[in-house]
């Protein structure tokens, strides 16, 4: 049987081994990482230690120790501070959870991430991909209504496929039309919609038309979409979301559909759980180009 002390040993090396995994596997060209603005003279190389520490504002001998995996406990600040470097979703919403609780979902985060990028090699078809990016996102950001993709063909025919706690019961053709034209004309190109309070129908009552405005990652831009209330009561009636992330999906470089997730509850949107959304659209277009 192990010990605690075992146990947190083990934790520390996992999360050491999988900070190096992610810290490596960020693009030389990228002009961020997380909420970690790049250095000019540093794009187009490899992310260092060095770096890596200086954007934890941490010295590069504690950040190789860390990767080394001899740091036994992360304070809250610090665990916070990895997840938005690291572009990890579900941490970031502080005083939640317990110290040895964020570390441990640093932890399950990155590993969850790892599954995924492995899983890909196996997949056999651009839609199982995506599933696999519903999964992941539902697992790392853990959203109460769920995750959902909704993916547009060359010709124009839409599918879709919904998972967690509330999502798969009223997830419907409908539900994918209405995300598709929600989205498809600002996200075609990339970014992000968020959107932290969501109109249900009954308070729109007086409305003949609904009008949501979402927030790209920038904090400037915007867009809307607007519905006419009926519609609007068809597709989020019974889903009830009141804020959501929405990332773009694209296969081989194209638009295909949008991946995204929803809570209940009308929340802040974590700029962890952005990257996590968006490192997973990422992989799926990498699978798409390797296929």
């Amino acid at each position: 049987m192990q010990t605690r002390s075992h146990m947190r040993t083990n934790r520390s090396r996992r999360l050491g081994e999988l900070l190096r995994s992610r810290r490596l596997s960020i693009h030389p060209q990228a002009l961020d990482f997380g909420s970690y603005t790049r250095l000019p003279a540093r794009v187009g190389h490899r992310v260092t230690q060095e770096e890596a520490a200086e954007a934890l504002g941490v010295s590069r001998e504690w950040y190789s120790v860390l990767e080394n995996g001899g740091i036994p406990r992360l304070s809250s600040r610090l665990a916070h501070r990895v997840a938005e470097v690291f572009g990890l979703g579900g941490i970031a919403r502080a005083g939640a959870f317990a110290r040895e609780d964020l570390e441990a979902q640093v932890t399950g985060s990155l590993i969850e991430l790892q599954r995924f990028a492995r899983d890909l090699g196996s997949s056999s078809s651009f839609a199982e991909s995506a599933g696999g990016a519903v999964e992941a996102l539902r697992r790392i950001a853990r959203p109460d209504c769920g995750a959902i993709y909704s993916l547009v063909d060359a010709d124009g025919r839409t599918s879709g496929y919904a998972a967690g706690p509330r999502a798969p019961r009223h997830w419907s053709d409908l539900s994918n039309e209405v995300m598709l034209e929600a989205h498809q004309a600002s996200l075609q190109t990339g970014g992000a919609g968020i959107i932290e309070r969501v109109l249900l129908p009954d308070e729109a009552e007086a409305e003949a038309r609904v009008v949501s405005s979402f927030t790209q990652p920038d904090g400037q831009t915007r867009y809307e979409f607007e519905c006419s209330l009926d519609r609007w009561r068809s597709f989020n009636g019974g889903l009830k979301v009141r804020s959501a992330l929405i990332v773009p999906l694209f296969e081989r470089g194209a638009f295909s559909g949008v991946l995204a997730c929803g809570w209940l509850e009308p929340r802040s949107i974590a700029a962890g759980e952005v990257e996590v959304a968006r490192l997973l659209s990422t992989l799926v277009d990498l699978a798409s180009a390797c296929a």
